[in-house]
């Protein structure tokens, strides 16, 4: 073929490509003298698709990808099985725990960058330098990794809200410091949570879990009002769900941009005003 694989070599990405594609990687290592395993990291790294399972059994009935020189780096040097790829690089141990935490720093980096579609845990694994195995030992799956992203931030949120709620003196004052603090977050953070609930299968195991610890929260509230001011139990259940809904709405079209704290707040306090008013008077 014209091109020098043994042990140390160097071709250009494009190369790599084409040959993964024109003979089995078992064939292929044995050529630059590496291990299967090695050259299919090497790939990964590059972000060089392989040939699925049981391609070659019957590659035409397999699409093959894009041309290489669609790739604005195949003329990009590799040294295959040199030092470089060699030897291992030293790597900071990590606890299981720690370990999650990274990973999902960079899953909430990637969101804000390129969205939640730019977030898979094997280009995670590259970009932390650890191997897929370990990425995949924190996470099971890419979903399992954006739900416990979407908690973590819902979690700190409520950690938040309970702290700043506890400097209020009475129940309208509470009400209207959770709800600053709402669209406060919802503004410097809620870009992430929006379009990670925006994910069905996200949305549907986040609502599962939480689901009790929002129904106790809003039995509570409910308790309150009916005894601390006497509103009929119907009515107390209508006012919390009423100011929930047009918070978290509120909240979404802040984190969208869609309105400014100023704007929400202009829009949502009267309402929450008004409603603990009537509260006190009973009616």
């Amino acid at each position: 073929m014209g091109i020098d694989l043994a042990k140390g070599s160097k071709i250009t990405k494009g190369e790599l490509r084409r040959l993964v594609w024109e003979e089995p990687i078992v064939t292929l290592a044995k050529r630059f003298e590496v291990s299967p395993n090695g050259l299919a990291k090497i790939c990964d790294r590059l972000d060089i698709d392989r040939p699925p399972k049981g391609y070659w059994s019957n590659p035409a009935a397999h699409p093959r990808p894009v041309d290489a020189a669609a790739d604005p780096d195949s003329d990009e040097l590799v040294e295959i099985g040199g030092a470089r790829h060699g030897a291992r690089r030293r790597q900071t141990r990590l606890s299981l725990d720690e370990r999650k935490q990274q990973i999902m720093d960079r899953a909430k980096e990637l969101i804000l960058e390129e969205g939640v579609h730019g977030v898979s845990l094997r280009g995670i694994a590259r970009q932390i330098g650890i191997s897929e195995a370990q990425a995949y030992n924190c996470f099971d799956s890419r979903t399992s990794l954006l739900v416990e992203l979407t908690m973590r931030e819902l979690d700190a949120f409520e950690a938040q809200r309970a702290d700043t709620v506890r400097r209020g003196s009475d129940r309208l004052s509470k009400v209207i410091l959770s709800t600053l603090l709402y669209l406060q977050v919802a503004a410097e953070r809620g870009e992430v949570t929006t379009h990670l609930l925006s994910l069905y299968d996200v949305r549907k195991e986040v609502t599962r879990r939480r689901r009790s610890r929002r129904s106790l929260l809003r039995q509570r509230q409910i308790q309150q009002l009916v005894e601390d001011r006497s509103v009929p139990e119907d009515r107390a259940q209508a006012e919390v769900a009423l100011l929930g809904h047009l918070t978290l709405r509120a909240g979404d079209l802040v984190s969208l941009g869609k309105l400014s704290i100023v704007e929400a707040q202009q829009l949502i306090m009267p309402a929450i005003v008004r409603t603990a008013a009537s509260s006190r008077r009973g009616g």
